[in-house]
């Protein structure tokens, strides 16, 4: 295919303004998944044809937002096919295709060639693909830069394609706001989603964790080392005078417009900044704001990039616009000289980090024995079955990382397994298997480790029947034959009834491992690297 597209295509320009073209058996990015920015190459290469690139020379600006992918100047945002449709099938395929975004104007823009060396790029305005479409080069005997309904332009058209790509084109009158593009009825989307401030996992950051200077980078450290002073209290960090209190991070891989989306602080006294160091093919910078202008979407740049001149405020889009492609590489707050403030607490990308000496146990946990607390009322409940699985969760900020946790389910007291906490975040995630010999009623969840609990805010209920097995876990109760694993003895195999198969492979997934699973993980590891060895081995033959 490679030789063909370049046989054919050497002096081939796909876009309006002129573009070289290329064709790729690169892999392409995944079918209905959201790209960003950092996932569009800005030059068109052999090798990323077929995935979302880029595409004139030379090309405008872009960058992710959490409304669309933002688009300023001459540029073509296209991704090549690599299963190819008969020219016959061309009409079809384009009539499936559709853009949704706002501002403009934007070109929906599909660019082929065909095996007897023609080759064009048809555009029309998005939302008026109903309408005439334009062609850049001759084709199926129509003239080139013709106007009309792409039925016509392509009416009878035959031969088989060498290239194919589709996507949209946005000129110098931009900006634009691009949504997402679907075609054959898979949506790539280019808007991403706000993070939001509720945390899942928690960390405790005393002064003494916090570096006076910036000669080491990552982790927290204060960055502006001038003579401010800041001090660990029971109400959180106390900070005074100018200090500039960050965690350096290597890189973070989400784009800045959607990071800040992510932020949330709790603080008393005077006005305290939020900090969000980036770098970029513009240059670094550090942007700030207080809550009330972050709330706004309104940022400081620290120094100029690109378009921006330093100490320039502006929207955290346009902002991302000038940034280009970029990385985060920390966050934290910032305070100015002859200021004093308490900080409680920061949340971005999902962590909330505690300045004070001990960060707040989430509800439901507490310190000591579970068994000897009462559970706090259930905020709802589910039906289940015996021999059907239950599913865990005990969120990050309870247990120790790797610390190993007990579940139990009561009123009557039955060990369900011995789990561990995920290593990164202490939280406990999966399935257990509900005992058959469980009693009926309604049944609440503990968790306990070494010096804390943590009862599960659900219920769960158990009919007074037989169980069958089917649960709602991996196993589906008709499997005989597999056998399950014996909660807390998983050397112990059942004899496989169907009964027993719908407990199978009961212990835990991802994030909160069960003991004892190693050997089988490893086994899982080895076969997806040997799958792994065998696909690189046939695209290296192929």
């Amino acid at each position: 295919m490679l030789k063909r597209i370049a046989g054919s295509v050497a002096a081939l320009t796909l876009a309006v303004a002129g573009v070289g073209l290329v064709g790729s058996a690169a892999q392409a990015q995944g079918a209905g998944a959201t790209v960003t920015a950092a996932d569009i190459p800005r030059v068109e290469t052999l090798e990323n044809y077929t995935t979302w690139h880029q595409g004139a020379t030379p090309g405008g600006r872009y960058a992710s937002t959490t409304d669309g992918l933002l688009v300023e100047g001459t540029t073509q945002i296209i991704k090549g096919e690599t299963v190819l449709p008969s020219a016959s099938e061309l009409l079809a395929y384009a009539q499936s295709s559709t853009i949704v975004a706002t501002g403009g104007p934007v070109w929906h823009q599909i660019g082929f060639g065909i095996d007897d060396g023609s080759w064009t790029t048809v555009r029309a305005l998005a939302g008026a693909e109903s309408g005439n479409w334009i062609t850049s080069q001759p084709i199926n005997g129509v003239a080139k830069n013709t106007a009309a309904p792409l039925e016509t332009l392509l009416d009878g058209l035959t031969g088989n394609l060498t290239y194919l790509s589709g996507g949209f084109y946005v000129d110098k009158k931009a900006p634009v706001l691009v949504a997402s593009y679907s075609v054959n009825g898979v949506t790539t989307s280019f808007d991403l989603a706000a993070i939001g401030t509720q945390p899942t996992q928690v960390k405790t950051v005393l002064s003494a964790d916090i570096r006076p200077n910036e000669d080491t980078y990552l982790g927290w450290h204060d960055g502006a080392a001038v003579g401010g002073t800041y001090e660990s209290t029971l109400d959180g960090l106390t900070v005074t005078g100018k200090a500039q209190i960050l965690n350096g991070e290597n890189a973070s891989s989400t784009q800045v417009a959607q990071f800040v989306t992510g932020l949330a602080l709790e603080a008393s006294g005077d006005d305290v900044w939020y900090q969000v160091p980036v770098q970029s093919e513009a240059g670094f910078t550090t942007l700030r704001a207080t809550q009330a202008m972050a709330d706004s979407g309104t940022w400081v740049t620290s120094r100029q990039v690109g378009t921006l001149a330093a100490n320039a405020r502006a929207n955290i889009n346009d902002i991302a616009l000038s940034l280009g492609n970029h990385t985060v590489i920390g966050y934290g707050f910032y305070l100015d000289a002859g200021k004093t403030a308490t900080v409680k607490s920061i949340t971005a990308n999902g962590t909330q980090t505690f300045f004070n000496s001990e960060a707040p146990l989430p509800a439901g946990a507490g310190k000591g024995l579970g068994a000897d607390v009462a559970p706090p009322a259930a905020i709802g409940s589910i039906t289940l079955e015996r021999g059907g699985a239950l599913p865990l969760h005990a969120p990050s900020g309870i247990f120790t990382p790797g610390e190993d946790v007990t579940v139990t389910m009561y009123s009557e007291p039955i060990e369900l397994g011995s789990f561990f906490a995920a290593e990164t975040t202490g939280a406990v995630t999966g399935e257990a298997v509900i005992p058959e010999n469980a009693p009926a009623g309604t049944h609440r969840v503990l968790f306990q480790g070494a010096d804390t609990y943590y009862w599960a805010p659900e219920a769960f209920v158990l009919g007074s029947g037989p169980g069958n097995g089917n649960g709602n876990g991996n196993g589906n109760g008709n499997n005989g034959g597999e056998g399950t694993i014996t909660p807390n003895d998983p050397t112990k195999v059942s004899d496989g009834s169907s009964q027993a198969g719908g407990a199978k492979g009961q212990q835990l997934a991802v994030s909160g491992s069960a003991q004892n699973l190693l050997p089988v993980l490893m086994g899982g590891v080895a076969l997806m690297l040997g799958t792994g060895l065998v696909m690189m081995r046939r695209r290296l033959n192929s």
